[in-house]
């Protein structure tokens, strides 16, 4: 379980942001109490919707055309954020995807 503390840094918005995504039902969650969390699998589901949908149209395009390493980085990228890992360029580099 994720609370909005935890999630904020993770999409680069801060905590208050994160339950006003809660609070229009963008982001699943589920209450305990009076406290908000979002499960685990909701948001590996929910992030990886959001990337889709920033992938397809123009950005898709703009990608195919982009030479193969570029996409390599780009996948890594993803991955690492997907994991919730920060994706600094040192890590793509490195290969920590």
């Amino acid at each position: 379980m994720l609370t909005a503390r935890d999630l904020g840094p993770m999409l680069g918005v801060s905590p208050a942001r994160v339950r006003q995504l809660i609070a229009t039902g963008d982001l699943p969650s589920c209450r305990r109490g009076r406290a908000l969390f979002v499960p685990r699998a909701a948001w590996e589901q929910w992030l990886a919707a959001q990337t889709a949908r920033a992938l397809t149209g123009s950005t898709a395009f703009r990608l195919a055309s982009m030479p193969p390493e570029h996409n390599a980085r780009v996948a890594a990228a993803l991955s690492l954020l997907m994991r919730g890992v920060p994706a600094t360029t040192n890590s793509i580099e490195e290969g920590d995807a």
